[in-house]
């Protein structure tokens, strides 16, 4: 069973890669790695070059319309230096309610990426801690964590790591895919202005569509959009507040840097400005009237019509619709971000270091078919 144990340790790290990459066609750095060449705890290779085939099956929160059955470049890499297959499933929409059926029913996949839902699972005691497997399984995962080993930890008060997170640990951001966005062909017309502040973004979006009451389908013209579908309203509304108040993104949280006092960051007197100025957005006739009532897929729709002037979004969250103008060739109704503040007093802190932040992950269940009880896999130990 200490084989089942060393596999299970590399497939959670292969999970990493899959999750990270939906195992895309072309390899990121870094995947050719063996990420099952892990020793015993006496320091030997003992089970480092077991490549006996075997399956595991694995639930990941995420839709993902591209999986392939790990047949791409990265997914036969893994298969090749592990021996391990994910059989894997995926929830059939963005409502699905699998984790909260699987901590309910006590039937669980070998392994999960449960995003927000895993505290579910942890609550129902079925997830693992893995610190014993990575000590005895993973080297390798220490080299990747690092001195950030020790942010895995669930709590200050309890140390166990549940999940192996997904999230690229020293990665440097070189693109800023989310703030404010306007249409390339709106900054054309208007000479490439400035935009620094929420002021010059609402003059350009009120420029152009004075100018452009309809588009060429005769649709009337959207100035700004936002998406507050469900949590999509964080990204979308909430979040930009402290953006444009010069706050870095410490999730629904600021941190005092003097006294290291932490409030929800929308009670900041500076976000309740950010919150007036799109109340004035509104009262002008600038903001999309549908966007707290609107669903996902109809924002995204919206945007692939053409018709959306300014996003306040990140890339990932409007992308789709975004990607369906490229398909046509209409490139110029495709979106340019800018580091917009409420005024030239506040700075854009979106690249703000903020060291490793651990966040959702895979992590494996005790209770799932595979594993029976923890006295047959050695170092499967559940703390709860």
């Amino acid at each position: 069973m200490k084989k089942y144990a060393a596999k299970m340790t590399a497939v959670l790290l292969a999970a990493a890669l899959i999750t990270v990459t939906g195992c895309s066609k072309e390899p990121t750095s870094g995947a050719n790695t063996a990420p099952g060449s892990s020793s015993s705890p006496n320091g030997t290779a003992a089970n480092a070059n077991d490549k006996t085939p075997i399956t595991f099956t694995a639930f990941f929160a995420d839709q993902n319309a591209d999986w392939d059955n790990m047949e791409s470049r990265i997914g036969k890499v893994i298969k090749e230096k592990t021996g391990v297959t994910l059989k894997a499933d995926f929830p059939v929409s963005a409502s699905d309610q699998k984790i909260a059926l699987m901590a309910s029913s006590g039937e669980y996949p070998d392994l999960v990426f449960g995003k927000g839902g895993t505290q579910k699972l942890i609550d129902a005691g079925a997830m693992v801690d893995l610190a014993p497997l990575i000590e005895k399984y993973g080297p390798n995962l220490k080299k990747v964590y690092g001195d950030y080993t020790k942010r895995l930890r669930y709590s200050n008060n309890d140390h166990a790591i549940y999940v192996l997170p997904s999230a690229g640990v020293n990665q440097k951001y070189f693109d800023s895919e989310g703030g404010f966005e306007l249409q390339h062909q709106v900054l054309k017309e208007l000479g490439y202005p400035k935009i620094r502040t929420v002021q010059d973004f609402e003059n350009a979006i009120k420029t152009y569509k004075e100018k452009h009451p309809t588009t060429t389908d005769g649709k009337p013209t959207i100035g700004l959009s936002l998406n507050a579908d469900d949590w999509h309203a964080l990204i979308s509304v909430t979040n930009p507040a402290f953006y444009a108040t010069g706050a870095p993104d410490d999730g629904e949280f600021y941190i005092d840097q003097n006294t290291y006092e932490a409030k929800f960051h929308y009670l900041r007197p500076e976000e309740k400005e950010y919150f007036k100025w799109l109340n004035h957005m509104n009262n002008i006739g600038l903001l999309d009237p549908e966007s707290f009532v609107q669903k996902y897929d109809q924002y995204k729709a919206k945007i692939a019509t053409g018709r959306v002037i300014g996003l306040i979004d990140q890339k990932w969250d409007y992308q789709e619709g975004e990607n369906a103008l490229k398909k046509e060739g209409k490139f110029e109704q495709t979106y340019a971000h800018f580091p917009v503040t409420l005024n030239e007093n506040y700075k854009d802190h979106a690249f703000q270091e903020t060291g490793y932040l651990a966040g959702w992950g895979n992590g494996h269940h005790e209770k799932s078919e595979r594993s029976g009880s923890r006295d047959q896999i050695p170092g499967l130990v559940s703390v709860r």
